[in-house]
């Protein structure tokens, strides 16, 4: 075979002088450095992006809310194309900490921005838009940077063969999916202090990368250690005020994200946000859902209405999210409401918050509405108004001090409040998962005097859910199905007055007295059975 036809004769002659030299693998003591600096950065941009532009926007832009999910989304595409436009520049060394750093202050006070946004009744464009905008441009911008300042510096020491181990591949990905699993448990407030925190260490650590890799300091190495100083305490400060704002012990009580907490005089309130629904529960338990705040608070409301010959005068107790005082004003002949509540707090909170506001259609600006704070048993034995309507919203009896306002003390109190004719309608647990608790605030009722109807609704959040009507009168309240029809949504009249066997219970429960609460006993047993 002749030599010039073969084909290493027909490859390009190397000129002269050339010597080929194998690159051997940089020494692990050089290449983990930079590998380290390039996955944690990876690994930061990454979860920056997730956490401002993705989880924090879905958690606070639910469906029916403004703006919607896809402003950020919007933003942060502006924001990334900003980045990209802006030049490198000469010295993409000196300014690479100084760009993470502000990435890091911009992550650390993410979470408390939404939070008092959402919270204060700020307008959600700002965050939704600036926040989104803000980090996709920092990061894309440091991306740019870091390429040009360590692209060279990856090549020659082959760090991208070093990072392709296996075994270094599979603790990479142990490591971030870890990270991952706690910053969605600890909360969005948490964890942008301490992604900020995170990303602002990084920072710090940009002029002894670049001393070491280039044998040369980057110009201001003091300047950029004090700004990744000040980005980490800013963090650290923020991370310290979250556990005032969401005390790290609640967050583990709620199955969704707990977005918002505020602490009344008396009651703790708290928002949550999970299944593209928010909630709002006062002291650990729920009071508003999205779900379905309409069928509860129908059921509560629009019944009693139906069996009053009356609306002039109306009593709540347990008020105060604008839900049951919505439905009370759907009804122009309902005069003035007097709304009594442990701690005003709810009612200001509910005022402020957007999807409440919406949900209730504004009810708490009624004039209608006249509010007292006061427990509902010690307001009741202090005076002497009548009302036509009484509407009682109160915990479960869950402890003793619930339990009271489940006594036939209480049921005298309310049978000596209501005028001629007049009705209460009370909530009363879960009939089918605790019928026995249903029974005995039946039987309570029925000792104070009170002549009875009972109810049931189905209520996704809660379960099937019982109510009971009351008269003081010896009249058995009638529920006017021609009345109560327009009124409902998701349930029938005659699906309301239907009580299967299945929630009756095998014997009477005692009545609950203030010197004998049998309902706590049983309350907790019913739960216990149910796995609840």
């Amino acid at each position: 075979m002749d030599p010039a036809s073969t084909p290493a004769a027909s490859e390009p002659k190397p000129p002269p002088g050339y010597v080929q030299v194998e690159r051997a693998p940089a020494p692990a003591s050089v290449a983990l450095p930079v590998a380290a600096f390039v996955v944690l950065g990876a690994a930061a941009a990454v979860a920056q992006v997730n956490e401002v532009v993705v989880r924090q926007p879905q958690l606070y832009l639910v469906s029916g809310t403004s703006p919607g999910t896809g402003v950020a989304a919007l933003a942060a595409l502006a924001g990334a194309a900003a980045g990209l436009l802006l030049p490198a520049g000469k010295d993409a060394r000196s300014r690479l900490g100084f760009l993470v750093a502000a990435a890091a202050s911009v992550l650390a006070l993410s979470g408390a921005a939404w939070f008092f946004a959402f919270g204060r009744g700020i307008t959600l464009w700002l965050p939704a838009t600036a926040l989104p905008f803000l980090v996709a441009a920092l990061v894309t911008h440091a991306a740019k940077l870091a390429r040009a300042a360590l692209g060279v510096a990856v090549a020659r020491l082959g760090v991208l063969e070093y990072l392709l181990s296996p075994f270094r591949l599979l603790g990479i990905a142990v490591v971030l999916g870890a990270a991952a699993s706690a910053e969605a448990t600890v909360g969005p407030l948490r964890a942008g202090a301490l992604l900020g925190m995170a990303t602002a260490a990084l920072s710090g650590f940009c002029p002894s990368l670049f001393a070491f890799v280039d044998g040369q300091p980057i110009a201001a190495p003091r300047a950029t250690r004090w700004t990744a100083a000040s980005a980490l305490l800013l963090g650290g400060g923020l991370l310290a005020a979250s556990q005032r704002w969401v005390p790290v012990g609640s967050v583990p009580s709620f199955v969704n994200t707990v977005i918002y907490a505020e602490q009344g005089e008396r009651q703790s309130l708290m928002v949550t946000s999970g299944q593209d629904a928010l909630e709002l529960f006062v002291d650990g338990r729920l009071k508003v859902s999205m779900v379905d705040q309409r069928r509860y608070f129908e059921a509560l409301v629009q019944p009693v209405l139906a069996a009053s010959e009356r609306h002039d005068r109306v009593l709540l107790i347990g008020g105060g999210s604008g839900m049951a005082e919505r439905e009370l004003l759907r009804h122009d002949d309902v005069g003035q409401i007097t709304v009594v509540l442990l701690d005003d707090a709810l009612p200001r909170l509910a005022r402020r918050l957007r999807w409440t506001r919406e949900l209730s259609e504004g009810a708490l600006a009624s004039p209608k509405l006249r509010f007292v704070e006061n427990e509902g048993i010690v307001w009741l034995s202090d005076n002497d108004e009548r009302f036509d309507v009484i509407v009682v919203d109160l915990p479960d009896p869950l402890d003793y001090l619930d339990a009271k306002s489940y006594s036939v003390h209480f049921y005298r109190l309310l049978a000596r409040h209501l005028a001629p004719g007049g009705v209460a309608a009370v909530q009363a647990t879960s009939a089918f998962y605790s019928p026995r608790t249903f029974d005995a605030i039946r039987a309570s009722m029925n000792a104070a005097g009170l002549s009875t109807r009972e109810y049931h609704a189905p209520v996704p959040t809660f379960g099937d859910w019982g109510f009971i009507l009351g008269r003081g009168d010896g009249v058995v309240p009638r529920i006017d199905a021609e009345r109560l029809s327009p009124w409902l949504h998701g349930v029938t009249v005659q699906e309301l007055e239907l009580l299967p066997p299945d929630v009756q219970p095998p014997e009477p429960s005692p009545e609950n007295l203030l010197y004998d609460m049998s309902m706590v006993e049983i309350f907790a047993e019913e739960r216990h059975e149910a796995g609840l």
